[in-house]
């Protein structure tokens, strides 16, 4: 009525959406684009000023707001870096309420609002609680991007769950993560690197390799973001583990020897954890 294009209407009144947890999603990369860094400003300046939802309250509607912000970046903007959009937005906030107390930890308590929907939000579409948790922890290491990929990986990994061998897979991982714990806590040294000469036994040996050859196709895999093959790989690595644990003592009487093997472990487990985590399964 105003004289715009119609795709700058169309963006203006689509950048409400979606106006229910369920609503329709906006049908443009700009209107998706505009009404994402909009929810997460609202959220951003709710937060400053302490109008948080707390209990079952939630006047402004947050909870709802962030189902449309994850629903949005799923479906449109798979690397959106949320973070700096919540940084961004909080820079850019009166001075006034800058001052504020509510606004001094106001980043952190976002955040922590923002993945207990996420989880919320994946726990609702029928995904068991330790599933979503086992994709969730690797993605908060990496604050907030990728956070698109998590109903990706979440699907993938319920298929892989009804693998008959899936289950050894991880009790074996839960066994190595133990080890990893159990040397933390002993406050040991735990190195990035394995010394290939410190490595006598052949099931060592082959575990080692096994490891070399998996970490290159996982990387190329997760670079791909293909992350069924990337699980598959579990299978390839699970007989040498095996086969590791059955023949060579970890925690022997020679620590160079011992931290060696434990940090052989570390760096497979490692690997996997860059996007699943699977000492929380169970």
């Amino acid at each position: 009525a105003s004289g715009q294009p119609e795709d700058v209407a169309q963006t203006v009144e689509q950048h409400y959406w979606p106006l229910s947890a369920s609503g329709k999603l906006p049908e443009t990369i700009q209107s998706a684009v505009i009404s994402l860094s909009d929810k997460i400003d609202t959220i951003c300046a709710d937060f400053a000023i302490g109008l948080e939802p707390s209990g079952s309250a939630d006047p402004y509607g947050l909870r709802r707001m962030t189902i449309g912000i994850i629903r949005m970046i799923t479906d449109f903007i798979p690397n959106a870096n949320v973070e700096r959009i919540i940084d961004e937005s909080l820079k850019n906030m009166p001075e006034k309420i800058k001052q504020l107390e509510t606004f001094k930890n106001s980043k952190e308590r976002i955040i922590k609002f923002l993945w207990n929907r996420i989880e919320n939000i994946y726990e609702n579409d029928g995904y068991k609680f330790d599933e979503v948790k086992s994709v969730i922890l690797p993605a908060q290491k990496n604050g907030f991007n990728g956070i698109g990929d998590i109903k990706i990986k979440l699907s993938f990994l319920q298929q892989a769950r009804k693998q008959a061998s899936f289950e050894q897979i991880i009790t074996i991982f839960k066994r190595a993560n133990n080890i990893i714990q159990q040397a933390k806590k002993q406050n040991l040294q735990i190195s990035e690197t394995v010394t290939a000469d410190l490595l006598k036994e052949e099931a060592e040996l082959k575990l080692y390799e096994q490891h070399l050859t998996v970490t290159k196709q996982l990387n190329e895999l997760l670079a791909d973001k293909n992350y069924a093959q990337a699980l598959n790989k579990l299978n390839d690595i699970k007989p040498h583990l095996d086969n590791f644990f059955e023949n060579v003592m970890v925690m022997c009487d020679d620590d160079k020897i011992k931290l060696n093997r434990i940090s052989l472990i570390a760096g497979i487990i490692k690997g996997f954890d860059s996007f699943v985590d699977l000492s929380v399964l169970q």
